[in-house]
């Protein structure tokens, strides 16, 4: 795989170029840009590189790991890395070898970090194979699997190449974690009952499920009115599932007798399938927990305390933030941070961190 020229590098808008970011679910590696799947709800409509179908790198594989590990966000051991979730598939045969290829220096490294990403194509027995072979790092694999028929959205939808990848991984996994990532859920698309108990028929192939709604802004409804796509006019920059969608699906869940553990965020999911209590302090938040296994909602209750005015202090200070804030029982309240920055200290103190308005 080729590098990005300095001149091609020029038409990536900055936040495509980051290598590195951090979000709510944790710090973001992406040296990757370009995928031909065409799926047309997919967030690189807002980043202007949607027409680069061809997979490039920004920077070297190692130039990637050395910008990880040197990161001011990066914590070994504890810091959850979403690897190449923003402008590729990882598992596209041009991706794979550099996927592979980034899993196992950190795993030589001895990191025992959480690593996520996401695919909807090709994942073979000999790619589990290797994931099992990692002997450090924690492995979670999420499957973009939502049910969407219409090759218009999804243009690879109806090849079942990601059903034949999830029951492949679900085989052969062992170590390696694998969740449902249902998304996204929109009206029109995916929410009929027929689509509903589909996808939750094969959710026992699965460790988790996460479902999620669709971020859709000018960019992406455009490009899908273009292909002729019913959507929507409401603009809307969350994945919130939309009202009475979501009331529908838990109803189908417990009417099924599902019993792979379904949640709302990433975070309480990924938490789950590796045994330990969210990192972002969700516990106890109104119409997150209700569906939550009784096991999990122990592990979160047992971890969840109100950091003390000393110890936020302390954690301030030993990462150089001058900030304000005061306590309540269910938030800490700041001023004077980044978002990046308020999730990663977030993410330090395991407890829920919002602004100040």
């Amino acid at each position: 795989m080729k590098l990005f020229t300095d001149e091609e590098k020029a038409q990536i808008s900055d936040y495509g170029k980051q290598v590195i970011d951090y979000r709510r679910t944790g710090i973001s590696l992406n040296h990757i840009i370009g995928c031909p799947l065409d799926c047309g709800y997919c967030v690189r409509h807002f980043w202007g590189n949607f027409e680069m179908k061809v997979p490039q790198l920004l920077c070297t594989d190692d130039e990637a790991v050395k910008l990880l590990l040197n990161h001011k966000y990066f914590v070994p051991n504890d810091t959850t890395v979403q690897f190449l979730h923003k402008a590729t598939d990882p598992f596209l045969p041009a991706v794979k070898p550099h996927t592979f290829n980034v899993l196992k220096k950190l795993d030589d490294l001895g990191l025992e970090n959480i690593v996520t990403f996401i695919t909807r194509f090709i994942v073979t027995e000999e790619d589990m194979n290797f994931l099992e072979s990692l002997r450090n790092i924690r492995v979670a694999l999420f499957f973009t699997y939502s049910g969407i028929k219409d090759q218009k959205i999804e243009p690879i939808a109806n090849s079942g190449i990601t059903l034949n990848s999830i029951r492949t991984a679900s085989k052969y996994k062992n170590k390696v974690k694998i969740i449902q990532y249902w998304r996204p859920i929109v009206a029109g698309w995916n929410d009929d009952d027929e689509t509903i108990e589909h996808v939750l028929s094969i959710s026992s192939l699965f460790d988790a499920i996460v479902y999620k709604g669709y971020r859709q802004r000018e960019e992406n409804k455009s490009y899908l009115k273009s292909k002729g796509v019913e959507i929507y006019d409401q603009m809307q920059y969350s994945k919130i599932v939309i009202e009475g969608i979501e009331e529908r699906i838990m109803s189908k869940y417990k009417k099924l007798d599902i019993h792979t553990p379904i949640f709302k965020k990433t975070s309480c999911a990924i938490s789950y399938v590796h045994s330990i209590a969210d990192y972002n302090g969700n516990y106890g938040t109104k119409d997150l927990c209700h569906f939550c296994p009784d096991e999990q909602k122990r592990r979160c209750a047992s971890s969840k305390k109100l950091p003390s005015l000393d110890s936020i202090k302390y954690s301030l200070k030993q990462h150089g933030y001058d900030a304000n804030y005061k306590i309540e029982e269910d938030n800490i309240y700041i001023s004077g941070l980044s978002k990046e920055d308020r999730y990663f200290m977030q993410h330090v103190l395991k407890y829920p961190l919002l602004e100040i308005n």
